[in-house]
């Protein structure tokens, strides 16, 4: 799936999960004086950030790293990554 820019249109009903979320993020990022690139960054949630630019389907997969943030108890610093994304475990 392709990220589809927020300018061009929102998200229909049919993109959305059933508590009418989708994915909500930017694009990677190069940085034109230094050449730096920043890599893309995705959101689960009802609305955009003040930085997104761009949303995917709920049912899509965005590349990692991905921020749910309906979910405070997920993001206590001492999970590791494995805890905070279960379908992390034995992948290799």
């Amino acid at each position: 799936m392709t990220p589809v820019p927020i300018a061009e249109r929102w998200p229909g009903t049919a993109d959305l999960d059933h508590s009418q979320r989708c994915w909500w993020g930017t694009a990677a990022l190069i940085d034109d004086h230094t050449g730096q690139r920043f890599p893309a960054t995705w959101t689960f949630a009802v609305d955009p950030g003040d930085a997104d630019t761009h949303w995917l389907q709920a049912t899509a997969m965005p590349v990692l790293p991905v921020v749910i943030i309906d979910a405070p108890d997920l993001d206590h610093p001492s999970l590791t990554a494995a805890d905070r994304n279960p379908s992390l475990v034995g992948a290799r």
